[in-house]
C-alpha cells in the first residue's frame, strides 16, 4: 500500500503551544467518549494520522493541553520505532523539535536515536538546528561565550556528510566570529566552508565556493595591496592609480543601511580634517536604485567619489566577498591595507596616528 503524503505540523502545533481555548458550555450527560489522547499501536501512517487529528483540535483546558503534549511526544517516538521512512519522519522531526524546544539535551538524545534507526540525514539536520540555536543564544551573551560554539560548528561541518543546509550554519558561525573580532577563527571556518562547497557534487554550491574565495581574500588583506574597480556615479571608469601615495578609506555602504548612514557625519568630519594632508575616501555603493543614491549624495553633500553599477554588484565587492555593510578598509600611502575594520573609533585612531590629533569640531 502506498504511503500517504505527510504534511508539516507547524501551523497545527502553534495552536496547541499557544495554550488552551475557552471551555465550551457543559455538554449534557452522555456516554463518556473514548480517550482521544490514547496513542494507537498502529504503524507509521496510523500514528501520523493520530498526530494530525490531535493537532487540529486545541485542548479545552490546561490539563487537556498537558495530555495532548504528552500524547504527541509518545506518538512521535512510536513513529520512529515503527520503522517509518525518511519522508514520513520529516514532519515528525519538525514536530519533535518544537515540542522539545529549550531542551537541547533531550533533542540531542533524540537525534542519536534517529541516527541509530537509519535516519542519519535527519539526525544531522536536527543537530544542525540545535547548533543554530546555540549560536543565537551565544550572540546575546559575552563574546567569549561564542567561541566554543563556533568551534563546535567547525567540527560538525568537517564530520559531514556535508550538505546544502550546512552552508547557512557555517556562514552564521563565521560571521559571528568576524563580529566578535576573532579573525583567525572566522578565517578557519570560511576556509573549511570554501573547501567543502568546492568539493560538493551539488551544483548549487559552486557559486558559494567562489564567493567564499572572496571572503578569504578579504580576511587576509591586511599588509597586502588592494584593487578597486568600478564606475563612478557620473558614469566614468574609476582609476585606482589616481590614489597612489594617498591614505584611502574604501567604504562599502548603501543608503538603506542604517549603520552606514550613521557613520557619514564622522566620515565627513575626518575627510574635512585630513583631506589636505592626503586622506581620501572612495565609497562603493551597494544600492540598487540609482535615483535614490543620487538624491542621497546630493542631499548629504558627499564630497568623495561614489562607485555604482546599474545592473550588477560592484566587482570589487564581489572580489572581496563583501557580505555585510558597513565595511571599511583603510589603505596606507604605500598601497597596502592597514585595516579591514576601519570604522568608528578605530578609524579615528588610525588616522590620528598617521596625521596627528583630530582638531576640535567647530
Amino acid at each position: 500500500m502506498a504511503h500517504k503524503k505527510t504534511v508539516l505540523f507547524f501551523p497545527l502545533l502553534s495552536l496547541l503551544l499557544a495554550g488552551a481555548r475557552a471551555p465550551a458550555e457543559e455538554p449534557a450527560a452522555a456516554e463518556p467518549p473514548p480517550d482521544r489522547y490514547a496513542v494507537p499501536d498502529g504503524g507509521p501512517e496510523e500514528l501520523i494520522e493520530f498526530i494530525q487529528g490531535l493537532l487540529k483540535t486545541p485542548p479545552l483546558d490546561a490539563e487537556a493541553r498537558e495530555k495532548s503534549l504528552a500524547a504527541l511526544n509518545e506518538a512521535a517516538d512510536r513513529v520512529l520505532d515503527a520503522g517509518a521512512t525518511d519522508e514520513q519522519m520529516e514532519a515528525v522531526v519538525q514536530l519533535k523539535m518544537n515540542l522539545m524546544r529549550g531542551q537541547p539535551d533531550q533533542l540531542r538524545a533524540w537525534a542519536e536515536k534517529l541516527a541509530g534507526a537509519g535516519h542519519e540525514r535527519l539526525a544531522r539536520q536536527m543537530r544542525g538546528s540545535l547548533l543554530v540555536g546555540q549560536l543565537r543564544a551565544a550572540m546575546r551573551g559575552p563574546r567569549e561565550d561564542a567561541v566554543p560554539v563556533i568551534e563546535e560548528v567547525a567540527e560538525f561541518l568537517e564530520a559531514g556528510p556535508f550538505a546544502a543546509p550546512d552552508v547557512q550554519l557555517g556562514m552564521m558561525a563565521a560571521q559571528m566570529a568576524e563580529m566578535t573580532g576573532n579573525g583567525e577563527l572566522a578565517l578557519e571556518v570560511y576556509r573549511k566552508l570554501a573547501r567543502l562547497t568546492a568539493d560538493s557534487d551539488d551544483p548549487r554550491l559552486q557559486p558559494v565556493a567562489k564567493s567564499l574565495e572572496g571572503v578569504i581574500r578579504r580576511l587576509t588583506l591586511v599588509g597586502e595591496p588592494m584593487e578597486v574597480q568600478g564606475t563612478t556615479l557620473d558614469g566614468e571608469p574609476f582609476d585606482w592609480s589616481d590614489y597612489a601615495g594617498k591614505t584611502v578609506l574604501v567604504s562599502f555602504w548603501a543608503t538603506w543601511c542604517g549603520p552606514c548612514v550613521g557613520e557619514i557625519p564622522t566620515l565627513k568630519r575626518l575627510y574635512e580634517a585630513y583631506h589636505e594632508e592626503g586622506f581620501e575616501i572612495v565609497g562603493i555603493s551597494l544600492d540598487k536604485v540609482r535615483a535614490a543614491l543620487e538624491a542621497f549624495v546630493e542631499e548629504r553633500e558627499l564630497p568623495w567619489p561614489i562607485l555604482f553599477e546599474d545592473e550588477q554588484r560592484n566587482p570589487t565587492a564581489d572580489y572581496y566577498g563583501v557580505m555585510g555593510i558597513p565595511l571599511m578598509i583603510l589603505v596606507g600611502d604605500d598601497g597596502k591595507v592597514v585595516s579591514t575594520r576601519a570604522h568608528g573609533p578605530a578609524l579615528k585612531e588610525l588616522l590620528e596616528a598617521r596625521f596627528g590629533p583630530l582638531p576640535e569640531a567647530p
